[in-house]
């Protein structure tokens, strides 16, 4: 019995498991989206937050775990130079993927599923809590005001002529 294991075996044996998770990571890193069977997605899931938080602070020994865990340096640069500045400020430590669930396969039946990289959030807003006529308090989120702008009126720009023209006018 395999009571408590929660590593999914996925009916492979584990350097073919290995192999096939680190290659569903690194294209999950390329294309930002992968559609794959769930359980894939689950047993990849660990391991791209796992990665994601070690490229978020790139000590070479990071680096050098990422590549080693995803066995293609063009998965792992596009790791730390484009999704993990994504995170850099990011409030959360953990939870860069999500799973969505498309239902299952018409050959196999295999439940479906889009293994994707959560978008990066913005710093959130300030907000300004209100006491209301009864005592509660709420939340509210605080609004610049900012001055309208009129359009200024921008100068005539003379008329630019292609070098095709020119050479016209040249030849008159």
């Amino acid at each position: 019995m395999r009571h408590g294991k929660k590593i999914p075996k996925l009916g492979r044996k584990a350097p073919h498991r290995r192999a096939m998770l680190a290659n569903l990571v690194g294209s999950l890193f390329r294309y930002k989206r992968v559609k794959t069977t769930l359980q894939k997605a689950k047993a990849a899931k660990p391991l791209a937050d796992k990665l994601i938080s070690l490229a978020i602070e790139p000590t070479l020994a990071n680096k050098r775990n990422i590549i080693s865990s995803l066995r293609d340096e063009r998965s792992a640069f596009i790791l730390l130079n484009e999704v993990a500045p994504m995170f850099k400020d990011a409030p959360r430590k953990g939870g860069y993927t999500r799973i969505l669930r498309l239902g299952r396969r018409l050959g196999d039946g295999a439940e479906m599923a889009i293994f994707e990289i959560v978008p990066g959030e913005e710093k959130p807003e300030e907000k300004s809590k209100k006491k209301t006529k009864k005592g509660k308090t709420t939340t509210k989120k605080k609004t610049k005001a900012t001055p309208k702008e009129e359009p200024s009126p921008e100068p005539e720009a003379e008329a630019e002529t292609t070098p095709e023209e020119e050479k016209t006018e040249e030849k008159e």
